[in-house]
């Protein structure tokens, strides 16, 4: 519990002095830690989210990809693959449930994620 105490009065400290930047433009953070607010509005919502694909006579019913693999994605990916990051699937999960809430998705019984 002191633990807790310590990092809840040394974090803001630490980012007063030493702010976070983003990782993609390396501006200071002030959307989230490690994106700021300009660069998360880059990245781009894919054509018919959340119907990327649909097939007729097939085992698979729907394919869907939130968002477009561009220059935002593209390093927020190799960020979480190669650099540690596990925060990043944290907020692109938490993104998704936000986008398909609404949707059909939230009927499903499963959702497979394709390794990357």
């Amino acid at each position: 519990m002191e633990k807790n105490i310590l990092r809840r009065i040394i974090n803001p400290l630490i980012d007063w002095l030493f702010p976070p930047r983003c990782l993609i433009c390396g501006k200071i953070a002030l959307f989230n830690s490690y994106l700021c607010h300009d660069c998360f509005f880059d990245l781009e919502i894919f054509g018919k989210a959340p119907y990327s694909f649909e097939a007729e006579n097939s085992v698979i019913d729907e394919v869907s990809s939130l968002y477009k693999f561009n220059n935002v994605m593209k390093i927020l990916i190799h960020n979480l693959k190669y650099n540690k990051c596990d925060y990043i699937g944290t907020f692109l999960g938490n993104q998704m449930g936000i986008y398909y809430k609404n949707t059909s998705f939230k009927d499903y019984d499963c959702i497979i994620p394709i390794p990357l």
